[in-house]
């Protein structure tokens, strides 16, 4: 989900206004660059199972970089993608 939907979806979800004052998006270097340079559709790649939408994942992330105020380029075992093992 992208972050513009995320706060969208909260903004609907809550019985009063909210506002977010900031909004941050973390991810690893190497990776963004791979993904901003590909030029398969979002649906080619595998991150959405909607055949119609025919954006790269370079436009993607471009619009989140665009939507955040901060982007924090960090190594990936900086902020683990799956959960913490018991």
């Amino acid at each position: 989900m992208s972050a513009e939907a995320a706060i969208g979806a909260l903004r609907r979800g809550l019985s009063h206004p909210l506002t977010i004052d900031s909004a941050v998006l973390a991810c690893a270097p190497d990776t963004l660059e791979d993904h901003i340079w590909d030029h398969h559709t979002l649906f080619e790649s595998g991150f959405t199972p909607v055949p119609e939408d025919q954006r790269t994942a370079g436009e993607f992330l471009i619009g989140e970089l665009q939507f955040n105020d901060t982007v924090l380029l960090a190594e990936v075992d900086l902020f683990p993608a799956g959960p913490a093992p018991y």
